[in-house]
């Protein structure tokens, strides 16, 4: 081959190769689904890759694709656009161009308020030219919807969402389509280029008059939120009953609302499990995780579920987890959670544009969790409300001075911290914002008392120290809402009585190398019946629940306890209910929840804590925790306070009357034998008695330690066939002051020298 043939060759390979071959659009194809899911840092190394092949033209259209939809995912609309049309004026006959220039204008048009008019034309030209040509053209239609939303033309936007559906029944047009409708029936159709269309009525009318499954469903939602309560359960039923092709987990939630607005939170609750256990595709989790956003963390939020088994438990899990009572057959957070959701669409609804021309915090101090941008249909009263429920107090001021604005409380409970959160509208009814502080400080007058440093805030003349204290303010709350908006509150709907329940759990081993815990409580009967003449029964229900550390549950025991104060078959001791509950499982670290709560009452008390059984494990010497007792009997007959062959009626309050003696149990493992099979081992108890000092003289004694603490010290030998033993006792404490114990058992192990320690504390009263 001559050379001018060999450089013609190469020229022409040159020119071809300077186009995508299949490797290359390969290449492209996986850059695009990368650039769809990509972090900011994966789409900054996939732009300069790309960058680089402008500099070797000609330049495919596909690059200038690729770097728009970098720029489309950054949402970085302008820049986007410059990419798509130079696309388009690569490709004129090309439709994709078209199609996300329409996303383009139609986005940049939401932020540029005095271009949107202009913007919004130009995406609703792109978008007609790729209908024209292609109307199934990726989701051309879908996107259309979203402009007519925008524009406020909530019925054409539901019917071209309907169009989409029929063209492609994907996940994404059948999770879209509740959105459109939902704005619809929430904006009551009303238009902005036609004034005289909109309201209830006409949103009712044009629902009845059309014949799709998904108008039939959404009448029935409309017809919920309107307080048409018993039309709204029957439509939602006959939709249940029809095969028609929409998700029915939504009617299924739509169902749950309802019924916590007839108020029966039990059927509501039914409902809500029915729906979970129906779950049959990740489409269906969706909607459940739209209800769930609200009280999520961003933990969450990144979490990815990819199998339906793994969603149901999941979301089971989840509310196990936030329930303050998961051992109870109903779960008071689910149904606190829900009547939250009820409230808020019916007084925080705000599904407009959330601008920075509209955002009243001007300095951008506060920020939110990834979190926080999944809402789209309440403003951010709803999302506080959702999380903590209705706030302990809250505080308005206007003035001519001031914006429309809002404070809420929230007290310390437990170790929660207290919580102040400012709202104000700029932007339109219902756009409630949260701001750092209040713009106007004068505003602060009705809020005075919540808290010191906003008290010196209002009240000071001082510039320096208002800018000062405005500083510490705004830190403060940028703290506090970052954290608020990724934590959450359970609260009752009703006030609620504490019952003065005390328990007490111990750890022992169980047969076959299992671990065992009895856990105890009592509760006075005092706190019960109010007076001595007051004989009305009283139900309780009782449950003690035991979970692994991904809380899935172990083992519960659940019980209607029926009291009666002049005669009642549960066992009462000294005037005190005492109810004692043993488990044996596996898993050396558990979670416990315990509760005693009044059917059909308000009173209630019970806790959730963790056992750690790791130091019971192993073949060195090891003692059980020590478990207090009122009483501890041989028996022959199985009561719940029987282990092996005695009865240990356990005293969770761990308070003693001094006249009476105080009973121990505990157990010793893995003793050695001897030659002779015997063990043998020491036990050393030494028990410490701090007074309760009565008057000021003896605190002062105290304080300079001219007073010694009363002591008991007892050593004990033992003798026995067994590795592993248990013993009890009884210690008189007759002759002590009224005391904290503290209690000390030493076993040494003779024959290993092993030595192994267990404490307790009680009170003599």
């Amino acid at each position: 081959m001559s050379s001018s043939k060999f450089v013609i060759i190469l020229i022409i390979f040159a020119i071809f190769s300077s186009f995508l071959f299949p490797q290359e659009a390969i290449e492209f194809n996986k850059y695009e689904k990368e650039i769809e899911q990509g972090s900011p840092a994966r789409l900054g190394a996939i732009q300069s890759k790309l960058e680089k092949l402008l500099k070797t033209p000609p330049v495919s259209p596909d690059t200038y694709h690729l770097l728009g939809r970098i720029q489309l995912q950054l949402k970085h609309w302008g820049k986007a656009k410059d990419w798509f049309d130079k696309e388009l004026a690569a490709d004129p006959q090309s439709i994709r161009p078209h199609y996300y220039l329409g996303i383009g204008d139609r986005e940049d048009g939401v932020a540029k308020v005095p271009l949107r008019l202009i913007l919004w034309r130009n995406a609703a030209k792109h978008f007609q030219k790729v209908i024209e040509t292609d109307s199934s053209y990726q989701y051309a239609l879908l996107e259309f919807a979203w402009l007519k939303r925008y524009q406020d033309n909530y019925d054409e936007a539901v019917d071209l969402a309907l169009k989409q559906l029929r063209l492609n029944p994907g996940d994404r047009p059948q999770k879209e389509i509740f959105l459109l409708y939902d704005a619809f029936i929430e904006n009551a159709g009303t238009s902005t280029l036609n004034p005289f269309k909109g309201g209830d009525d006409f949103v009712e009318k044009w629902l009845i008059g059309r014949h799709s499954i998904y108008d039939r469903y959404f009448l029935g939602e409309h017809w919920r939120r309107v307080g048409k309560l018993e039309a709204a359960d029957s439509l939602l039923n006959l939709v249940l009953s029809e095969n028609g092709p929409i998700c029915k987990i939504p009617v299924y939630l739509s169902k749950v609302r309802l019924y916590h607005q007839k108020s029966e939170p039990v059927i509501a609750e039914k409902i809500y499990w029915n729906a979970v256990e129906r779950m049959e595709s990740l489409l269906d989790y969706h909607f459940f995780e739209q209800d769930l956003y609200y009280i999520f963390n961003d933990v969450l939020l990144e979490r990815k579920v990819h199998d339906i088994e793994t969603a149901k438990l999941f979301i089971k899990t989840f509310w196990r987890i936030k329930d303050p009572f998961p051992a109870s057959i109903q779960n008071s957070r689910l149904a606190e959670h829900y009547r939250r959701l009820v409230f808020a669409e019916e007084n925080y609804r705000y599904d407009g544009f959330r601008l920075m021309v509209n955002n009243p915090d001007r300095e951008n101090i506060l920020r939110f969790p990834k979190i926080f941008d999944q809402n789209r249909i309440l403003n951010d009263k709803g999302l506080v409300y959702i999380r903590f429920g209705p706030p302990d107090d809250r505080a308005t001021e206007i003035t001519e001075l001031s914006v429309q604005n809002e404070s809420w409380l929230y007290y310390q409970r437990g170790s929660q911290p207290k919580m102040i959160f400012h709202f104000e509208v700029v932007g339109g009814p219902g756009c409630w914002r949260l701001v750092p502080i209040l713009s106007n400080r004068q505003a602060y007058n009705s809020r005075l008392g919540w808290d010191s440093r906003l008290n010196q805030y209002y009240m000071t003349d001082d510039q320096l120290e208002i800018f000062r204290l405005a500083t510490e303010m705004k830190d403060e709350s940028r703290k506090q809402v970052s954290w608020a908006l990724e934590n959450d509150r359970h609260s009752w709907n009703q006030p609620i009585e504490i019952l003065p329940m005390m328990t007490y759990a111990a750890r022992f081993l169980g047969d076959s190398s299992k671990f065992r815990t009895d856990i105890s409580y009592s509760l006075p009967l005092t706190s019960l019946f109010k007076t001595s003449a007051d004989s009305q029964s009283i139900r309780l229900e009782s449950a003690v629940g035991i979970y692994d550390f991904a809380w899935q549950e172990i083992d519960r025991e659940y019980e209607i306890l029926s009291l009666n104060q002049k005669k009642t078959t549960e066992f009462i001791y000294d005037q005190q209910l005492i109810k004692k509950y043993q488990f044996e499982f596996s898993t050396p670290r558990v979670h416990v929840s315990n509760h005693l709560k009044e059917v059909n009452g308000n009173r209630l008390n019970g806790m959730k804590f963790e056992l750690n059984f790791e130091r019971l494990t192993g073949d060195s010497l090891i003692c059980s925790d020590i478990e207090l007792a009122f009483d501890i009997q041989p028996t022959t007959k199985i009561t719940q306070f029987t282990h092996r062959d005695l009865d240990v009626i356990s005293n969770p309050s761990s308070k003693f009357s001094r006249q009476k003696p105080v009973f121990i149990y505990y157990e010793i493992y893995n003793l050695k034998p001897a030659p002779n099979g015997l063990r043998r081992y020491e036990i050393e108890y030494i028990a410490m008695a701090t007074p309760k000092s009565s008057n000021i003289f003896k605190s002062f004694i105290k304080l300079f330690g001219k007073e010694s603490p009363r002591k008991i010290a007892i050593k004990n030998m033992r003798e026995n066939e067994n590795t592993n033993v248990n013993e009890h006792l009884a210690l008189d404490f007759s002759n002590f002051e009224p005391s904290h114990v503290e209690l000390t058992i030493i076993i040494q192990d003779k024959i290993s020298s092993q030595i192994c320690k267990a404490k307790t504390g009680f009170d003599l009263e």
